[in-house]
């Protein structure tokens, strides 16, 4: 009995984390990493892929951006809303994405030539297609991904930077200690000139 209580205690903690919030557990993470540097990296990620910041504030924690990127003569412009909470330790990201497919048609427009109609495919029209939501989970765990490689250098950055901080000030600390010891070989060998 007590087995199978742990059993199934096991497999609810497995199994509700994989389902935890429904449908929408792929568009949420948690990070164990203070807010400042989670908003951040998220601000970057964003940029490297070219999605531009609509509207931003680190206080309340949102990010609104949009981005449109072509594929075939297709155009997809895409919107982001991204929310953060911080809970202790853990900074939870929520992440919504839809976007607008607008399909490239070909319109055959007519033109006469010598007084002969001659259809010819004149140009390249937009036609607006619809909003859909991101749903794939695929779509998610690539865009997470892309967000850890973003954050991790963002760390490594920060990182570098208060080692060569910390360089500079045992460097500063070293230099002066030199200059005592100069200074004071300099005033023993003036006291042994002066004694001679």
């Amino acid at each position: 009995m007590k087995k199978l209580i742990i059993s199934i205690g096991l497999a609810s903690i497995l199994f509700g984390v994989g389902f935890q919030n429904n449908d929408l557990c792929f568009k949420s993470r948690n990070y164990p990493l203070s807010y400042d540097i989670v908003f951040d990296s998220m601000k970057q990620t964003l940029l490297n892929a070219n999605i531009h910041l609509k509207e931003l504030s680190k206080k309340d924690g949102f990010i609104s951006a949009e981005g449109t990127k072509g594929y075939g003569d297709d155009m997809y412009n895409f919107t982001f809303t991204i929310s953060f909470d911080k809970k202790g330790d853990i900074t939870n990201i929520k992440t919504l994405v839809s976007y607008d497919l607008i399909k490239k048609e070909s319109e055959v427009k007519g033109i006469t030539q010598f007084n002969i109609p001659l259809p010819i495919p004149w140009s390249k029209i937009f036609k607006y297609k619809g909003t859909t939501n991101i749903d794939n989970p695929q779509f998610f765990d690539s865009f997470y991904t892309t967000f850890d490689m973003t954050s991790f250098e963002y760390q490594m950055r920060k990182l570098s930077v208060k080692v060569a901080q910390t360089k500079n000030k045992l460097l500063q600390k070293d230099l002066e200690e030199i200059k005592k010891l100069e200074q004071n070989n300099t005033k023993e060998q003036n006291n042994t000139k002066g004694n001679e």
